[in-house]
């Protein structure tokens, strides 16, 4: 998996991915609060890739997210975006995924449903950073009620307290997962 791994990340073009923080901060200047962000991790082997026409302003929503699952050994490209067309965030392992995260809701059931609204217009996927203190059985309840109300979210990523969680519909529904 690791050499797999490397393969990939050399494939990308220079021409079309920064594969480096330092060549991205001129054009992605919000980078530069994520040193290292972008490139292959030698000891995880996961790495992160980020598209020159990829969205700026979502760059600092979107890396804490990407980190976490480089750190696991995935392989995450910040794909290229359109400004007048619904487009994904990223691609991690070859899966599009919209990334939310919610980091001051004073109610986290409301905003856990208004991401799921969000990303069902974009994506079946959802990568969903919960950056904020809450209850887990409160975040579980949440996360229940919208996959109930937003059916078209079939699989979810979950980061939460350091945590990663892979959940299809029916863990989703259950609440069949720890967290």
């Amino acid at each position: 998996m690791s050499q797999q791994n490397r393969d990939k990340f050399d494939s990308y073009s220079e021409g079309s991915y920064f594969k480096t923080n330092e060549k991205a901060e001129k054009h992605f200047p919000s980078i530069l609060k994520f040193p290292k962000a972008l490139g292959f991790d030698e000891k995880n082997h996961g790495f992160i890739v980020l598209h020159k026409k990829h969205q700026a302003s979502g760059i600092e929503q979107e890396i804490p997210a990407c980190n976490c699952l480089k750190m696991l050994g995935c392989r995450v490209e910040l794909v290229q975006e359109y400004a007048f067309k619904p487009s994904v965030d990223v691609a991690v392992n070859d899966c599009l995924f919209e990334i939310k995260r919610i980091s001051k809701a004073l109610d986290v059931t409301n905003a856990v449903m208004v991401q799921f609204k969000r990303c069902e217009k974009k994506s079946p996927n959802l990568i969903l950073h919960i950056d904020q203190k809450v209850e887990p059985a409160n975040l579980k309840r949440a996360i229940r009620k919208a996959s109930e109300r937003y059916d078209k979210i079939k699989e979810m990523i979950l980061i939460f307290r350091k945590t990663v969680v892979e959940l299809d519909k029916v863990k989703m529904q259950k609440g069949d997962y720890y967290i």
